[in-house]
């Protein structure tokens, strides 16, 4: 899974907070940062497996639920308004 984080104005979102929960067999949630293209890669998805990805960067915050079917997934999120 590679995932770019952009911003509301459409600029990368580097080192962006993402938390990645899901079926990793009982394993907890992936948590990181995006580098400085806004872009991080998670290689330990299964096929057939859905995740939700949840980054925060600033204010923001943006959340997707993704089921990955193809053995590369390529995500983009757009942060949107701010979050209280």
């Amino acid at each position: 899974m590679i995932v770019r984080v952009l911003a509301p104005d459409g600029t990368p979102a580097s080192a962006a907070r993402y938390e990645i929960s899901g079926e990793f067999e009982g394993g907890p949630p992936v948590v990181g940062r995006t580098d400085e293209q806004g872009v991080f890669v998670m290689c330990s998805v299964q096929s057939n497996h859905g995740y939700t990805l949840t980054v925060r960067y600033r204010n923001w915050k943006a959340s997707a639920f993704r089921t990955v079917v193809q053995r590369v997934e390529a995500i983009r999120l757009q942060l949107g308004k701010p979050q209280p």
